[in-house]
């Protein structure tokens, strides 16, 4: 999958260059994984969420954070309305 292998590209470059550049690099990852569904974001970047959350870089730490509380929030919701709908 094409798309993943440039992401996982910019995943990797968040751990190899200067601050300024993971800044950058991390602004460009938020607009993508913003354009992309949770559930895609789940399946195929969980390790690189989970490897983000261990960076030494706080940028990168927020970033992801804020993609696992928005996963949380969009999973959230959907198992409530699933649960309205049993109800």
């Amino acid at each position: 999958m094409m798309y993943k292998v440039q992401v996982t590209i910019l995943c990797m470059c968040l751990c190899l260059y200067s601050e300024s550049e993971v800044e950058t690099c991390c602004s460009v990852l938020r607009k993508l994984l913003d354009a992309v569904d949770s559930t895609a974001i789940l399946s195929n970047f969980h390790a690189e969420l989970l490897a983000g959350l261990d960076s030494e870089s706080e940028t990168v730490q927020h970033l992801c954070l804020v993609q696992v509380v928005l996963l949380l929030t969009y999973f959230t919701d959907v198992f409530l309305v699933d649960i309205a709908l049993l109800i």
